[in-house]
């Protein structure tokens, strides 16, 4: 019996070296990413490859200039020479045998060579390409026709998805569901993802589809982590139907438009993350969050007074509102009394610290630098779990009074440097026995009188410290 002939050297591209074995038979018994290389091997070898291919290689040519310019086809690279001797190769093959054989042989042989690979029956090329990685799989659509309408189809994304991933299954499941056109994401969904309650990409995914609206069938999620996929596009207003939802985490995207005003139908929601993306407008209404714990919103563009009103605002416990357009700090901060961070910085409120903000006792470190807040730092005594202030670069004009250091017996950094107005006064942070780091203008510190040990601090500027505990506890809740 012959045996098969490996396939012509001439179609790989000197870029990537060749397979040295032959691939398993059963192709999930494999870890080698490019285990489906010889799929278009196959391909070429048993079925006329399409005509098109040379025109599609000539006029990427001629867009790119580039003599050398390459047909891609996953991740090797194979030329339409290549395409061409192959398929030469393979007529000239046939045609012989076909010379050689009988008249009845002829005939038979004659009815099994399929012309065009737009002739291959759809449930072929299922069943080849299913194996394929979804991540790498859409890439072969630029094949022909019937290859990108077989691997669009719902019942292709079915077989596909049962793929075997190194990743856990809420991982993989949400890699496939964000990596699928969007065509039929809503049917994977439906089938697939019904019933999963943790969805997380854990940021190994980057899409450019916009936040799947399908969203609206995972009716048994409780948790939704899609941070750091590069998400598009506006955030669905589709969240009511997810009433079991207690964590949301969908930072680090480039999410436009505003906020859902859905999200208040999850009175189970104790964590919401929607920081870093490109979120505009109000915040609307979240009268109903009565778990709420954690909020997140920094580095967007959302505008009006900061966020106060919740359904049990003495549950409170994070609140990161910084680089916003937010312009005012409300009475009702008051509320809040449980908060111990709470992070407005970048925000132009510009206007005097109210009198609500030192009412939050439990506070550890607050954070209000480049807030253009003016006036006094009397009353901040009564923040006696302060660890950390960075109120700098403001337009404060009175430090913290001299009777009321003594207070705040936790405090350990003390930033008040972009505050040139400053009065002149004494700063004896000698009964303070966790204080460490003190930023101030060189010439206030000049005109002060200051007692006890401290460090200049070098960080100020972007408060580098406190941020990073802050990105610490957050990790650890995801």
């Amino acid at each position: 019996m012959a045996m098969a002939r490996d396939p012509p050297m001439s179609i790989v591209s000197e870029k990537k070296p060749p397979f040295q074995e032959a691939p398993p038979a059963y192709p999930l018994d494999t870890d080698d990413p490019y285990w489906y290389f010889p799929v278009v091997t196959v391909l070429s070898r048993g079925y006329i490859l399409p005509s098109n291919i040379r025109e599609i290689h000539y006029k990427r040519r001629n867009k790119r200039k580039d003599h050398n310019a390459v047909f891609e086809a996953s991740q090797v690279d194979i030329t339409a020479d290549a395409f061409s001797s192959t398929n030469l190769d393979i007529r000239e093959r046939h045609h012989s045998n076909f010379r050689r054989a009988t008249p009845d042989s002829q005939q038979k042989h004659a009815m099994q060579i399929t012309p065009d690979i737009n002739s291959l029956p759809v449930e072929l090329i299922s069943c080849i390409f299913r194996w394929i990685p979804v991540q790498q799989v859409f890439k072969f659509r630029r094949l022909c026709r019937a290859v990108n309408d077989s691997l669009l189809t719902t019942q292709f994304a079915l077989l596909n998805m049962q793929l075997r991933s190194t990743l856990s299954q809420h991982q993989k499941d949400a890699s496939m569901w964000l990596l699928v056109p969007e065509k039929y994401q809503a049917a994977m969904a439906r089938e697939k993802l019904s019933q999963l309650e943790i969805l997380d990409s854990c940021g190994l995914v980057k899409t450019a589809i916009p936040f799947p609206k399908s969203v609206v069938l995972l009716s048994k999620l409780t948790t939704l982590n899609l941070s750091r996929c590069a998400l598009p596009g506006v955030i669905p207003d589709v969240f009511g139907a997810l009433s079991n939802l207690t964590k949301v985490f969908l930072s680090n995207n480039q999410l436009v438009g505003g906020v859902p005003a859905s999200f208040n139908c999850l009175s189970s929601l104790y964590i919401l993350d929607l920081s870093k993306n490109r979120l505009t407008g109000h915040l609307p209404d979240f009268s109903d969050l009565n778990a709420l714990k954690y909020l997140l919103l920094s580095e967007n563009q959302l505008m009006g007074p900061i966020p106060t009103r919740f359904g049990s605002p003495s549950i409170l416990q994070l609140m990161d509102v910084g680089r916003n357009l937010f312009s005012s700090i409300p009475a009702t901060i008051s509320n809040l009394v449980n908060v111990s961070y709470l992070n407005i910085s970048y925000n132009p409120i510009s206007s005097p610290i109210p009198k609500e903000l030192w009412s939050l006792i439990n506070l550890v470190n607050l954070e209000m630098c480049h807030c253009g807040l003016a006036g006094s730092l009397a009353g901040i005594g009564a923040l006696s779990r302060l660890e950390e202030l960075d109120a700098c670069f403001n337009d404060l004009t009175e430090g913290i009074p001299p009777n009321e250091i003594p207070q705040m017996r936790q405090l350990k950094s003390l930033h008040l440097i972009g505050n040139p107005r400053l009065s002149r006064q004494a700063w004896d942070f000698g009964g303070l026995e966790n204080f460490e780091y003190l930023c101030m203008d060189r010439a206030v510190l000049e005109s002060s009188t200051l007692c006890g040990p401290s460090i200049s601090c070098e960080l100020h500027s972007e408060s580098e410290v406190s941020q990073d505990s802050y990105a610490d506890e957050i990790n650890t809740l995801r």
